[in-house]
């Protein structure tokens, strides 16, 4: 069964983290998701997750932070513990150059083409393939830079099963999902993610 992971945004209103912190431990958590504002003291962050066993393998990025700093908001990601086992990338220039910021950074020491996440790709061809990796079924992490709309429509089939024109991921947005273990994954998979939403008429 997969890990919870507590969003921290959720309780932005009642601070102090440190308080936070230990209460979440004390209730058996592990997983946490820091939001924007906490990355203003990295340090500070590092060190309240470490005091209370605490790990961060995603985090809540607003788009601004994303689109004005992309390297140095990955940098920060990855001093908090966020990590992919793999980068699946487009072989476009700009994917491909997204994806060597990502491995600069230190965010994974893998990454592998894919001639699908280019624009027009076949979202079956890359379910072949996760299916039958170790990735997917040791619960691993996957990054895949590729190109919009392809991108939104590929989490709309996992999420809903079929496109609904309704996920609309902007320039240097990102869409994390948490998809099932052992079964198929389309119209299962579980949003959790979405920097900069906008959802049309539901």
């Amino acid at each position: 069964m997969p890990d919870i992971s507590y969003q921290l945004y959720s309780s932005r209103n009642f601070p102090d983290l440190a308080r936070q912190a230990a209460m979440l431990a004390g209730l058996g958590l592990r997983h946490v998701e820091p939001f924007g504002g906490q990355f203003g003291d990295i340090s500070v962050l590092q060190s309240v997750l470490a005091a209370n066993g605490l790990q961060a393998p995603t985090a809540h990025i607003g788009a601004p932070a994303l689109r004005q700093d992309f390297e140095g908001t990955m940098a920060k990601l990855k001093e908090i513990g966020v990590r992919f086992d793999i980068i699946l990338t487009s072989p476009l220039v700009r994917a491909r150059q997204t994806t060597d910021i990502l491995l600069k950074t230190g965010l994974s020491s893998t990454t592998q083409e894919f001639a699908d996440l280019a624009p027009e790709g076949n979202i079956q061809n890359w379910l072949s393939w996760l299916v039958a990796s170790d990735y997917y079924q040791e619960q691993g992490s996957l990054a895949l830079v590729g190109h919009q709309p392809d991108l939104g429509n590929w989490a709309e089939i996992l999420v809903w099963g079929q496109t609904q024109e309704k996920l609309i991921l902007k320039k240097a947005g990102v869409i994390a999902l948490e998809l099932p273990i052992h079964e198929h994954p389309i119209g299962q998979g579980l949003l959790f993610l979405l920097t900069s939403p906008k959802f049309i008429n539901q």
